[in-house]
């Protein structure tokens, strides 16, 4: 099987608040617009993609049909202590202090459908968490 690109459809009930989330915070920009669903790509990184898609959607099977959350999304940065700021400008829902971790230092914040944003300023990983290949 070949991909091209993958990237995380967010089902939501409100796509256009979703797709604001993301391009007033996270520098995505509507790319394909399509009634109820929208694609995002982010504006230096564009290989990065998100989408959303209205939970009402007929394509979505009946199991599908509720708002995606507790998602967790990972955005590399290159310096997390000014991006925690600039979130706390903001005002986003920010989920405790930048903390350092085994991958890096970073902070979560929540999205308007209940998803979180691990925003991490990456290290090198320890050789002893590596699997052999």
């Amino acid at each position: 099987m070949i991909y091209q690109n993958q990237y995380p459809i967010i089902c939501t009930e409100d796509i256009a608040e979703s797709a604001n989330f993301y391009e007033d915070n996270f520098d995505f920009y509507t790319e394909v617009q399509m009634d109820g669903y929208i694609l995002m790509r982010h504006m230096e990184d564009k290989e990065r993609y998100i989408a959303f898609i209205d939970i009402n959607s007929p394509i979505l099977p009946q199991e599908a049909k509720k708002v995606t959350s507790g998602l967790i999304l990972s955005f590399p940065v290159k310096n997390v202590n000014a991006s925690y700021q600039q979130a706390y400008w903001e005002g986003l829902e920010i989920l405790g202090e930048p903390s350092p971790s085994n991958c890096g230092k970073h902070f979560m914040v929540r999205d308007p459908n209940g998803n979180y944003i691990d925003i991490i300023q990456k290290q090198e990983i320890d050789e002893k968490y590596l699997v052999a290949a």
